[in-house]
């Protein structure tokens, strides 16, 4: 895949994330200039959700995913609020590892 290829998926998934919309290779593929295999949009959205990101140089960049926690909150609900994040980000990433295996299964059916 051309750098130019992935920067463009990556934008893309970047555009759709910001739209509170789930990231789906329908989504990014009516969204590209170019039509392009499956496989590399697939490869493509596997990165994004792994942290790459398109930066201005058009080259992918991976960022952690892992937001940084200056201090523990020690208030009730500071302690609340943040069970309250990690939960949600504990059930963004089963739904992309539901997402995964399911690539992947239809990528073994295509062999």
């Amino acid at each position: 895949m051309t750098s130019s290829n992935q920067t463009s998926i990556l934008q893309i998934c970047a555009q759709i994330e910001a739209k509170g919309l789930t990231i789906s290779s329908g989504l990014v593929k009516a969204k590209l200039s170019e039509k392009l295999p499956l496989p590399q949009i697939l490869a493509g959205i596997a990165a994004y959700k792994s942290g790459a990101r398109a930066t201005k140089g058009s080259l992918p960049v991976t960022e952690s995913t892992t937001p940084k926690v200056d201090s523990i909150p020690t208030s009730p609900q500071g302690l609340l609020t943040l069970i309250q994040q990690q939960n949600a980000q504990i059930e963004r990433l089963l739904v992309d590892v539901a997402e995964l295996k399911s690539q992947v299964q239809a990528l073994q059916k295509e062999r």
